[in-house]
């Protein structure tokens, strides 16, 4: 997709590696040719300035529970909950999240209950409490009920 296309231009432009010093490097026209928006520019070049004078550390993120690594995450300028809650799901493989303001999740959660509208965000917590620590898998579920709707045995 085009995201890869970006990533692979912005790879090119930092000589093969990117990094916070290649990334801080690079000129407003060499980020604009990689195709990033104003907003992926600013927020890239916040998260590298954070990476390099330490106020942000990657590789100790890990470290941190769950509610100091989504602090950490929504540091960075564009970077809100739902950003963090995904990193912290996919990139951590943290076991209990709950992204409530994904859109996927709620018409999961939708089907699931079989409403006809989705779910608040709270309804969504509720519904969600007794799966607690392994809510984490329970979206996967819910994510999994939207790519395979439930369909009746010997359906024509």
């Amino acid at each position: 997709g085009s995201e890869m296309c970006i990533r692979d231009r912005l790879e090119g432009q930092c000589g093969g590696k990117i990094s916070a010093a290649s990334l801080l490097a690079l000129d407003e026209a060499a980020l604009r040719a990689c195709g990033l928006s104003r907003q992926k520019r600013a927020g890239l070049h916040d998260l590298a300035a954070r990476a390099r004078d330490g106020r942000l550390r990657p590789d100790q993120i890990w470290r941190l529970d769950d509610e100091d690594a989504r602090a950490a995450v929504t540091s960075v300028r564009g970077l809100g909950p739902w950003s963090a809650e995904v990193f912290l799901m996919f990139g951590l493989g943290r076991p209990d999240l709950l992204p409530t303001d994904d859109l996927g999740l709620r018409n999961g959660f939708q089907r699931f209950l079989g409403s006809r509208r989705a779910p608040t965000p709270r309804r969504m917590e509720q519904v969600a409490r007794p799966w607690r620590p392994w809510r984490t898998l329970a979206c996967l579920y819910l994510w999994a009920l939207l790519d395979n709707p439930p369909q009746r045995e010997n359906a024509p």
